[in-house]
């Protein structure tokens, strides 16, 4: 007798096709929300690590410039595109659209940039160490100090990026 009641069942209904496919779609809607936070997160983590392998790559410039008798002292402000005569080729370690700002004597724009983060000086003028580095990359930034080390990666409102 059981093998009477759906003599002819060769496929699905249309009702468990329509329960599937809500199925997939209550499915899909939770978790390309949580997939595309998890892509931010990624993003801001390598934010972390440019700004890192930058720091080494100009501290390291910094330090063999310093190390010579004719160094210059004469920088007032410092960014990847032109740090005393070097080029991007020079320090390959700084991504392009990237932009790493230290200062050793006053400029008024990146003085109330730091002032507003905390900075007091930022490059030793007699051994050339880093002592402050703001890092930003894509509307977003992140602050270093010799005392405190890497900050909170934010963005240009102030918002912190978790």
């Amino acid at each position: 007798m059981e093998d009477n009641i759906r003599p002819n069942n060769k496929g699905f209904t249309l009702v468990e096709m329509i329960v599937t496919i809500v199925i997939l779609g209550i499915l899909l809607a939770i978790l390309i929300p949580g997939m595309f936070r998890y892509i931010e997160k990624a993003k801001d983590k390598q934010l972390l690590v440019n700004a890192t392998s930058t720091y080494k790559a100009l501290q390291a410039e910094l330090l063999l410039e310093y190390s010579k008798p004719d160094a210059n002292l004469e920088i007032i402000v410092m960014t990847y595109e032109r740090k005393m005569g070097w080029t991007n080729d020079d320090i390959s370690d700084i991504p392009v659209g990237a932009k790493a700002i230290m200062v050793l004597s006053g400029n008024k724009d990146v003085d109330t940039v730091f002032e507003e983060q905390g900075f007091g000086n930022f490059i030793n003028p007699k051994t050339g160490e880093i002592e402050a580095m703001l890092y930003i990359e894509n509307g977003k930034y992140v602050t270093y100090t010799k005392y405190t080390g890497w900050g909170e990666a934010k963005d240009f409102n102030g918002v912190i990026i978790e």
